[in-house]
């Protein structure tokens, strides 16, 4: 999926809690608004979080490879999903992943995991999933997508000269370490 935002450099404010957007600081609160609702959803990463790809070996099993992404970057989170793979032990496994076999003398092996994760893109990077039970404390400033009418998401250009009707007041806000990406985005 593409996102085709026009963006425009002029002077602009830094974000702030007296922006009047309030950040998502939990991943509960998005998974349920998702399940209501199945639309792609995309958030500005105000801090540090975590995120996993799954790397496929050559014997076919996937495990999975945590990563930190940085914060100031664009994130589109594209669905709820299940994902399955073969856990290792940075998974911290329980006996629950075990499976024996009494035809091998007692061959035990690991047994894969399906997981409830959202399904996320980055800006030029894999696609990457978060799991939905994910407990960590995040900072995820909602953007309007093309076709949103929602005043308490920053908004592109484009997309408030489409959905809404002028004359807007508007103020300018630039996202910290998105200077190279384009990224200055109103709100109202």
């Amino acid at each position: 999926m593409k996102n085709n935002f026009f963006f425009l450099s002029i002077k602009f404010f830094i974000i702030g809690p007296e922006d009047g957007i309030i950040p998502e600081k939990h991943i509960r609160s998005i998974v349920e608004r998702m399940q209501i609702d199945y639309r792609p959803q995309t958030f500005y990463i105000n801090i540090p979080m975590r995120v996993y790809t799954l790397e496929t070996k050559s014997n076919g099993i996937q495990h999975r490879i945590w990563h930190q992404i940085e914060a100031h970057q664009i994130i589109v989170i594209e669905g709820l999903t299940y994902v399955e793979y073969t856990p290792t032990e940075n998974d911290n496994l329980t006996p629950e992943d075990y499976a024996f076999s009494w035809w091998f003398c007692l061959y035990k092996r690991i047994l894969n995991r399906n997981e409830r994760v959202m399904k996320c893109t980055l800006l030029n990077q894999p696609i990457c999933y978060i799991p939905c039970s994910l407990t960590d404390e995040v900072c995820l400033y909602p953007v309007g997508q093309s076709g949103s009418t929602n005043v308490y998401k920053f908004q592109t250009i484009q997309n408030l000269i489409e959905q809404f009707s002028l004359p807007i007041n508007i103020k300018l806000a630039q996202f910290p370490g998105l200077l190279k990406y384009f990224s200055n985005f109103f709100f109202l």
